[in-house]
């Protein structure tokens, strides 16, 4: 059993625990649970989601002798359906991409559709080099270089997408966990209003 005096020492270190101060830092803490919308159940008063709970409990109203357990075993049925097409989703995009690193010409074409600036120094150089009568090879060199750090920035995104990639698979599988407990409890409930 907890001590006064731990009561009084929680709760003085809860209140200099403040989280962050800044209205940005605020702001970007109350996102953290929504980076997927795993975490967050689907808004049962939109209208799409109504009709998918009402068609599915009008299925499974036979087979529940209380209307209100179909109701609720079948809202938690679409959510279970939802966490587990998030995971399945996270899955592919993981596993079924390519894996090898961007070299060559893959590197190219994925830097030149991410960076518009690329593609004009690209423009700019070959300019410089096929229409002028002494080109500016110190130029020249400054835009590879540029162009290069702009391919090291696209190969760097690649390794933090499929880092995040990881990180979501590893929260998609708490959730649909969290999805199944909840999915055997309505189906508990269903069976004992039976």
């Amino acid at each position: 059993m907890t001590s006064a005096k731990q009561i009084r020492a929680n709760r003085a270190n809860a209140a200099r625990s403040t989280g962050p101060q800044s209205e940005m830092g605020r702001g970007r803490v109350s996102r953290n649970a929504l980076r997927h919308g795993l975490s967050v159940r689907a808004d049962p008063q939109s209208d799409e989601s109504r009709q998918a709970v009402e068609r599915l409990a009008a299925q499974l109203v036979a087979e529940c002798a209380n209307p209100d357990a179909a109701h609720d075993l079948a809202a938690t049925l679409l959510e279970w359906d939802r966490n587990e097409a998030a995971q399945r989703k996270i899955f592919r995009d993981l596993f079924c991409q390519d894996s090898r690193p961007l070299s060559g010409e893959e590197l190219v074409l994925a830097t030149r559709s991410a960076y518009r600036e690329y593609r004009d120094i690209e423009a700019e150089i070959e300019a410089e080099i096929n229409y002028a009568t002494r080109p500016n090879r110190g130029w020249i060199a400054r835009g590879r270089r540029l162009m290069q750090r702009l391919e090291a920035d696209v190969a760097r995104q690649r390794d933090r997408d499929r880092a995040r990639a990881w990180r979501d698979l590893s929260a998609s599988q708490r959730y649909l966990k969290r999805a199944s407990n909840q999915l055997a409890k309505a189906l508990k409930a269903a069976a004992q209003t039976e």
